[in-house]
């Protein structure tokens, strides 16, 4: 993804976020997923799975805590992915503490 619709994305993102948040603000996080759930769900975006039919998903996007719990895992398993690519393209890197 170049940078530019990079950051078109991530301010998408940010936008749907603060639309999720009020209009579904879910103070009781009622039928919330667990949060290794969300996590299982940043894990297949990052590896770019279809998740339309998966039932955690549709709930995660329609409630606004765990959209926000989603987008922090993601942004983790991103950094993850990332590390690992890198390692496998630099193997003799070190890693640093």
């Amino acid at each position: 993804m170049s940078r530019i619709s990079e950051q078109r994305w991530n301010q998408l993102q940010r936008e749907y976020q603060r639309a999720v948040s009020a209009e579904y603000p879910n103070p009781g996080r009622k039928d919330c997923p667990a949060p290794a759930a969300l996590r299982d769900l940043a894990e297949r975006v990052v590896l770019r799975e279809d998740l339309r039919g998966d039932p955690r998903w549709r709930h995660a996007i329609q409630c606004g805590p765990c959209y926000a719990e989603y987008i922090a895992l993601r942004g983790i398993e991103v950094v993850k992915e990332s590390r690992v690519q890198l390692e496998r393209a630099e193997p003799h890197v070190k890693k640093s503490a």
